[in-house]
């Protein structure tokens, strides 16, 4: 075999890998699996079926858990059923080690978790032919270099565009696990149509551009998708979609 080159051996080391999964919930239910599927779950887990839930919001609260959970122990020495979780300050779940950092996302019948090193690690996922009144949601949440940047833009093009810049502040807001606490016109995403999405503050808002790096990785037609990780160095996505009969196996 070749040895490798230590300029090659470098790159390499300067790639922060992360794990993205993905299943639709449909093919949890619709093969029948459910109950398998959740049997790692916890008795707290568990309760979600009796808390008056619709049955579609039930099954992805579930499916969502069971991902997380498997996830975990397909990247850490642990079965799924022993992870256990606390909740930080803004209610974000997290584990203690040998678990890495993690975050999940879910859109329709998407649900994604992302597991990786970096301590602050956010994922967002969206469907993107949902009903949704644009500038709406952008006027409220977007800054004004962001707006600047949707407006030249229409049909298809400004669709996409609008998708790619709520991920990316979604996953962000989520690494950082502080929520709609954090001002989301005091932040602004560039590059976003590039591999390597960069973002800017604004004065007073607490936060450097240093060491935050973004991706957004392909999960399929009609979903955009994009994370976060700050202390990272430049981010490779690795997605798997999940094989559920395979994954209980």
């Amino acid at each position: 075999m070749a040895e490798r080159s230590p300029a090659t051996s470098r790159a390499e080391r300067r790639l922060t890998l992360l794990s993205l999964a993905v299943v639709r919930i449909r093919d949890v239910v619709d093969a029948g699996l459910l109950e398998p599927w959740t049997a790692c779950l916890c008795d707290e887990e568990h309760r979600v079926r009796a808390r008056g839930l619709d049955a579609p919001t039930t099954a992805r609260a579930l499916v969502s858990r069971g991902l997380l959970r498997r996830a975990l122990s397909r990247v850490a020495p642990l079965d799924p059923a022993a992870w256990r979780f606390e909740i930080g300050e803004h209610g974000r779940p997290w584990a203690p080690r040998p678990a890495p950092s993690f975050n999940v996302a879910h859109s329709g019948d998407t649900v994604a978790c992302v597991t990786g090193a970096p301590a602050e690690l956010g994922l967002d996922v969206e469907e993107t032919t949902r009903a949704l009144d644009l500038d709406a949601v952008a006027r409220v949440s977007f800054s004004e270099g962001e707006l600047r940047g949707l407006g030249s833009r229409s049909g298809a093009a400004r669709r996409a565009r609008f998708f790619a810049l709520w991920t990316l502040k979604e996953a962000y807001l989520k690494a950082r696990g502080a929520g709609l606490v954090l001002p989301l016109d005091g932040f602004t995403m560039s590059d976003v149509d590039t591999a390597s999405p960069s973002i800017t503050f604004a004065p007073g808002f607490g936060d450097v551009p240093e060491g935050w790096r973004f991706a957004r990785p392909e999960l399929g037609p009609h979903l955009a998708a994009a994370v976060a990780a700050r202390d990272a160095e430049a981010l490779r996505v690795q997605v798997e979609h999940v094989d559920v009969a395979g994954w209980l196996a």
